[in-house]
């Protein structure tokens, strides 16, 4: 497999490879190169971390499948189902949680329209501005734009939930917190794909 034009990082790779194998210090590949490479290689990084879930949880520039009025439909849809879910459990907490999934797909979508082409710069290894493997996983660095839509999502998505609130009595927030007040202010920048997995 070729990792880099860098002689450094396939080397570096190998003796991680050969220390995984050798060992029962390190659980995977990613805590040797915590441990013994520092983050500056891209390329090593990327040969380590395994491919971003570009669906799920990475959104990269595409060409909008759907109108934004489909867009809008498309949330208000899912809302309603984590409303009915909610309030059929009689907690909102879980009512969300059982479309975390859904949610974070429709989201990455969403976002792409005015994403940067992170697959592109993920290929070229030029992502370090655009996103970041830590902990096991990757994680997007969002740009103002990015920001901007997700508040528009929420802007949606809460509405929606709450003219079904109006029209079938609030929801309780059961053992969980009630998951649909300030969410944008939860995340501060960190990756909010990934806080509902």
């Amino acid at each position: 497999m070729r990792v880099s034009d860098n002689s450094m990082d396939r080397t570096a790779l190998l003796l991680m490879d050969d220390l995984w194998q050798k060992t029962n210090k390190y659980n995977n590949k990613s805590n040797i190169m915590e441990d013994f490479a520092p983050n500056t290689s891209p390329a090593l990084t990327k040969a380590m971390a395994g491919k971003p879930d570009w669906d799920y949880s990475i959104p990269s520039k595409d060409t909008s499948a759907m109108s934004e009025e489909e867009y809008e439909k498309a949330i208000k849809d899912l809302a309603l189902k984590v409303a009915e879910k909610g309030a059929a459990l009689g907690n909102a907490g879980e009512g969300r949680l059982s479309y975390r999934h859904e949610e974070a797909k429709l989201m990455t979508k969403y976002l792409s329209v005015v994403s940067p082409d992170r697959k592109a710069a993920y290929e070229s290894n030029t992502y370090q501005d655009m996103m970041v493997y830590a902990n096991g996983s990757w994680s997007t660095k969002f740009t103002s734009e990015e920001l901007s839509r997700s508040a528009k999502f929420y802007d949606i998505f809460n509405n929606t939930i709450k003219e079904y609130e109006a029209e079938n009595g609030k929801i309780p927030a059961g053992t969980k917190t009630n998951p649909y007040s300030d969410l944008l202010a939860e995340y501060r920048g960190y990756n909010f794909l990934n806080a509902w997995a």
